[in-house]
């Protein structure tokens, strides 16, 4: 018996009226694997200037806005003017080589921290600072700043480079910040001057911008 239903089994085989074996299913390509290859462009944390406290936050505001960093946060200079604030700005540091910020000279008076603008764009105009005439004390820095290379500042009236008024100070560091530094100043009362700023910013643009016009009363 168990011949003859292999016999049949055969036949029908050859036959072709035997069930075949399903063809199996085209396999799915496999699940694609996540390119971790490129990651988030990391972004950087770093103080753009020093001002009172409402200034701090209405540039803070108006920077995010306006597209020139991704967030802020105003700190209060601890240990330095009462009425201080760090003005901490969030930047991805594009086209700034190795810097978190585009190339910039500022200088301070009082609490309000002045400059023109990035790698002498002129974005925030040129300002005036009032100071006394006689002795006065502003403080002078950058940011964006290339690496080893130290701001050069000078102060002009009329285009006439004013004796004893230029001064090279701090050599950016690793971060490209030319830590501020304070100048004296003894100007004429009734004259507006006009201070120069020289420096190499990060990506290796070499700039001379007017950062601010100092009138002393």
């Amino acid at each position: 018996m168990l011949i003859r239903k292999l016999t049949l089994v055969a036949a029908l085989l050859v036959a072709g009226l035997a069930p075949a074996t399903p063809a199996l299913a085209a396999q799915a390509p496999p699940a694609s694997t996540p390119n971790t290859s490129m990651s988030a462009m990391a972004t950087i944390w770093y103080i753009e200037g020093y001002y009172d406290q409402l200034t701090c936050l209405d540039r803070g505001s108006f920077g995010v806005s306006s597209g020139w960093w991704l967030d802020y946060y105003c700190e209060p200079d601890y240990g330095g003017d009462p009425n201080s604030y760090r003005l901490w700005v969030e930047d991805e540091g594009s086209s700034t080589g190795n810097c978190a910020t585009a190339g910039h000279a500022y200088l301070i008076n009082g609490s309000t921290l002045y400059f023109s603008g990035y790698e002498g764009n002129y974005q925030n105009g040129v300002s005036t600072t009032w100071v006394p005439s006689g002795y006065a004390v502003i403080a002078l820095g950058g940011n964006g700043i290339k690496k080893n290379t130290a701001p050069q500042f000078k102060l002009q009236l009329n285009g006439v480079d004013v004796a004893n008024h230029s001064w090279t100070v701090n050599s950016a560091g690793d971060n490209c910040v030319s830590n501020q530094v304070n100048k004296t100043l003894n100007l004429q009362a009734g004259q507006t001057y006009t201070l120069k700023a020289h420096y190499t910013a990060g990506n290796g643009n070499v700039i001379d911008e007017t950062v601010v016009y100092v009138y002393a009363y």
